[in-house]
């Protein structure tokens, strides 16, 4: 069957500080203070010319199995688990980067994550209307590379969306996406822990017993809540976000386990690698969709590894998981896609679909910090090693983010649909990591992060859920080796609805930090002037649309580069996940979304994974 050989993973569990030695403890801290280092002076790939073969050698065979998923990201790891309870069914998970290690493993270096092997390095094309004050007006554009995909480089919110979100998608035209729908496949794979007292958990709308651990943010600061006092006095109230009550403010919904990251390959894959019928390959990009041109059909995958290529054919179907920019690609330079570019990139067409055509995001701003009169305690490096340890402390929390709340402005009439979010973020918001994470020019950097006292500052970023700009993905050229080429397009949409709603979102911040609750913290905005917004007055309307141009940027929250729906002409694949005109081949990830969600994709890509492994075992029972 080739050169498969069942890893054996070590699992690097520690529950406690007292079970393990003191010499152990200072074998982690010294490790994970290298890691951090390294990944500081680390650089991103630019393309995947490490995976092109040495040689033109015919493919070799890697073996014939039922179903072969590609791509072991937060959607691949629970197809390949649910699919893989079936004992007589053999399943290939084939995933271009490695395994999770202690260093994802803790959520603090999610940042870092991204400056790592575990992020592809991807970056938008020059953009016209956001990520100006980018280097090269480009958009980092962070896509995670392992087991888990994204999930390993995160901020680890779990936030489904809203009721109204799937009751839409139904509406277009694919049955069996509403929310009742749904909701049943959400409770399956979460297990929630409610471990802080002032979290709201209506219990009719989740799980305790699933495989996808989710825990809140146990601490709260008197930042954290001086900005809940503050939503309160504005008449928001503390709310289950995960229930149809999404409007309000909780403490961050974590994919935590103990303080730990629960990536999707930590939850789904690794604690069924002795599997017999489960053969997870690393290390592999799939780099062509073996077509059968006289069926149209699916047949198998070209991938390589080790510099070499292999053939692996599936019986039963091919399953496409590699996420919103990886799934177009791969769809592209196996002959599916829009008929022009393809024939521009001398690509044998297969099937002519919209793939590519519609990338959407969530638009973030992220310009405004504040100063405060709480200083975050600082200790030494060992200390928080030890909390994180036990399942406490700054190193539990991804990103710094400590809180969500969802708003409505008023360009959403429902009240009770939120049209923003805001992600509140504390704990050294100003970290010089967020230079390379967002790609900025130094003006830009030195005008917002860098003007404060990293421990004395929270940061506010407000999100537009709905966002009406469409960007698109394309081949570079029909080498599967060169990235493709990414535009998200923010605030591109001709009624200019995106940017408008984030001004309005700007407003409501400002407006809750003159409360009483955070000039008690004396709550001051940090930010200083843009040098590319100084022909504006400071903080006037015109300013923020100048710095909204400058600081708007991706959330990493791609979508809808291969849409779900009932025409073949606006869509890719039917609401069975089967793409249009090709048999035995089927999409499951965040790029089916036929729309952006009032919520994260993580969570909403497992239920694409439990529901495609429903519809399979129901099209293959015995």
């Amino acid at each position: 069957m080739g050169l498969y050989v069942k890893p054996i993973v070590i699992f690097f569990l520690i529950i406690g500080i007292h079970s393990i030695s003191e010499e152990k403890f200072d074998e982690f801290a010294e490790y994970m203070r290298n890691k951090i280092n390294n990944a500081d002076n680390g650089h991103l790939a630019t393309d995947s010319y490490s995976f092109k073969p040495l040689n033109n050698k015919p493919p070799k065979d890697f073996g014939t199995f039922d179903f072969i998923i590609v791509g072991a990201g937060a959607t691949g790891s629970v197809i390949a688990n649910r699919l893989s309870e079936k004992k007589c069914w053999k399943i290939l998970l084939l995933e271009a980067g490695g395994y999770p290690s202690r260093f994802t493993d803790m959520p603090v270096n999610s940042i870092r994550s991204r400056l790592t092997k575990y992020n592809w390095g991807y970056l938008s094309e020059p953009q016209k209307y956001s990520c100006l004050g980018s280097r090269n007006e480009q958009c980092m554009y962070a896509r995670g590379q392992g087991l888990g995909g994204t999930t390993l480089i995160n901020g680890l919110v779990y936030s489904r969306g809203h009721p109204l979100d799937f009751d839409r998608w139904a509406a277009m035209g694919n049955p069996g996406w509403s929310y009742k729908d749904v909701l049943p496949l959400f409770k399956k794979s979460e297990g929630l822990l409610k471990n802080n007292p002032a979290a709201v958990v209506d219990w009719e709308y989740h799980n305790s017993a699933g495989p996808m651990h989710v825990e809140y943010i146990p601490t709260s600061d008197p930042q954290l809540n001086a900005w809940f006092e503050a939503q309160k006095t504005l008449k928001y109230n503390s709310t289950d976000t995960n229930s149809p009550k999404q409007v309000g403010f909780t403490h961050k919904p974590s994919c935590t386990r103990s303080g730990k990251r629960q990536d999707d390959a930590t939850a789904f894959i690794l604690p069924i690698l002795t599997r017999t019928n489960l053969f997870v390959q690393t290390n592999a990009l799939v780099t062509k969709i073996i077509i059968d041109e006289n069926q149209i059909s699916a047949k198998g995958v070209e991938f390589s590894y080790n510099r070499t290529i292999y053939r692996a054919f599936a019986k039963k179907e091919v399953i496409v998981s590699s996420g919103a920019i990886n799934t177009p690609q791969l769809l592209m330079l196996s002959g599916i896609g829009p008929k022009d570019h393809l024939k521009e990139k001398c690509i044998k067409l297969v099937k002519d679909l919209p793939v590519g055509e519609t990338l959407r995001e969530h638009s973030a701003f992220w310009g405004l910090v504040f100063s405060t009169n709480y200083t975050e305690p600082i200790k030494p490096f060992k200390e928080y090693i030890r909390e994180y340890l036990n399942g406490v402390g700054p190193f539990t929390i991804a990103d710094g983010l400590r809180g969500i709340s969802f708003f409505n402005t008023k360009y959403e009439p429902n009240p009770e649909y939120p049209d923003v979010e805001v992600i509140y973020f504390a704990g050294n918001c100003t970290s010089a990591s967020a230079i390379n994470t967002f790609h900025l020019k130094e003006e830009t950097y030195n005008a917002t992060f860098s003007t404060l006292e990293p421990a004395k500052c929270f940061q506010a970023a407000p999100v537009a859920l709905h966002a009406q700009s469409v960007g698109y993905i394309k081949l570079k050229t029909n080498s599967p080796y060169d990235f493709p080429l990414i535009n998200p397009n923010h605030l591109s949409d001709k009624d200019h609805k995106d940017i408008d709603t984030l001004y309005e979102s700007i407003q409501l911040i400002l407006k809750l930090t003159e409360t009483d609750a955070m000039k008690k913290v004396d709550a001051k905005l940090g930010a200083n002037p843009l040098p590319a917004c100084k022909q504006h007055e400071f903080l006037s309307k015109d300013y923020w649309y100048c710095a909204l141009g400058q600081l708007t940027m991706n959330m990493y929250h791609p979508v809808g580069s291969c849409p779900m729906g009932p025409d073949a002409k606006k869509a890719v694949v039917n609401h069975e996940l089967k793409v249009y005109g090709v048999k035995k081949l089927r999409v499951a990830d965040a790029s089916v979304f036929p729309l952006t969600l009032a919520g994260h994709p993580n969570a909403p890509c497992v239920m694409i994974g439990e529901k495609l492994a429903e519809l399979l075992k129901r099209d293959y029972s015995f």
